[in-house]
């Protein structure tokens, strides 16, 4: 009985609680963090990959300028972020 009413307590409850969300939070944040790091990764790649195949099968750009343009402004937005 007195095991009882002391896990029951609302001061329990509530630190108990507390304890939870707090650890909940702190992991779901790590979570978006390492998310956010792999698609700026990717997309990193992404964009790095597209420069040199670019730069690979148009040497003067031609007619692909404008996926040049929009690869560098991916890796450098990423970079700045």
């Amino acid at each position: 009985m007195f095991l009882y009413i002391s896990i029951s307590h609302p001061i329990y409850i509530y630190t108990y609680t507390m304890f939870i969300v707090r650890y909940y939070y702190i992991l779901l944040s790590l979570i978006f963090v390492s998310i956010s790091l792999v698609s700026i990764i990717v997309l990193l790649f992404l964009g790095i990959s597209e420069l040199v195949v670019c730069s690979l099968s148009h040497p003067p750009f031609s007619g692909r300028l404008f996926q040049v343009l929009v690869a560098a402004v991916v890796i450098f937005g990423e970079l700045s972020w």
